[in-house]
C-alpha cells in the first residue's frame, strides 16, 4: 500500500538490497537508530531517508510482520490440534488468512480515513496471490480425494485378499497357492 497519491516512499526507493537490509534489522531486534546508522553507513547522505520516513516503513514493517507471526502461531496451534490432518488443514487454513488479509487490505484506509489507492502493479500482485490461492485450494482437494480413493483401494484389496484367504483355506488350497493368488490377482505379495 503506497499511500493515497500511489507516490512510492523514500524507504520504496532505495535499492532492494538496501530494503532488505532494513527488514534484516529489524528482525534482529534493531531500534530506528541503529537502523539509521546502518543506513549513514550504507548510502550517501542525500540518500538516507528521514528518521520519521524509517518510523512510518518499520511501522508497517512491525504490523505485516505481527500478522505474519500470528499466522504461523495460528498453523502451528492447527497442527496441534488436528495431529496427521496438518498438511491439509494448515494449508486451508493459510488460504483463508490470505483470504482474510487480501480484504482487510482493499478495505484499508489511511490517516485521513480515505480509501488507500492501489497502483496496477499492487492490483496485479493482488489478483495474482488470490489466482495462487485458488489453485492452492484446488490442489489441497485434489490430494485429499486422491487420498481418500487411494485408502478405499487399499481397503478393498484387504477385504478380497482376506477373502481369498479364508474361501483358499476352506478349500484346502495350500498356504503356497493362496498367496500365489493374492500376488498374481490382486498383486499383494505375502
Amino acid at each position: 500500500m503506497s499511500g493515497k497519491k500511489n507516490q512510492p516512499s523514500s524507504i520504496d526507493r532505495l535499492p532492494e538490497e538496501i530494503r532488505e537490509r532494513i527488514a534484516q534489522l529489524r528482525t534482529n531486534g534493531r531500534t530506528i537508530n541503529e537502523i539509521l546508522d546502518a543506513l549513514n553507513s550504507l548510502l550517501p547522505e542525500d540518500e538516507v531517508p528521514s528518521r520519521s520516513a524509517l518510523g512510518r516503513h518499520l511501522k508497517d514493517w512491525d504490523a505485516v510482520s505481527n500478522r505474519v507471526r500470528e499466522s504461523r502461531m495460528m498453523a502451528q496451534a492447527l497442527s496441534r490440534d488436528f495431529g496427521d490432518k496438518v498438511t491439509s488443514d494448515v494449508a486451508r487454513a493459510n488460504m483463508e488468512l490470505l483470504h482474510s488479509a487480501c480484504l482487510r487490505m482493499l478495505a484499508s484506509t489511511d490517516d485521513m480515513g480515505e480509501a488507500v489507492q492501489f497502483s496496477a502493479k499492487e492490483l496485479a500482485a493482488l489478483a495474482s496471490a488470490i489466482e495462487k490461492t485458488t489453485k492452492a485450494s484446488k490442489v489441497d482437494f485434489d490430494q485429499q480425494l486422491a487420498a481418500a480413493k487411494e485408502l478405499e483401494r487399499r481397503e478393498t484389496l484387504e477385504k478380497v485378499a482376506a477373502a481369498v484367504e479364508e474361501t483358499g483355506k476352506q478349500r484346502g488350497i495350500s498356504p503356497e497357492h493362496i498367496n500365489a493368488i493374492k500376488a498374481g490377482v490382486l498383486g499383494i505379495e505375502a
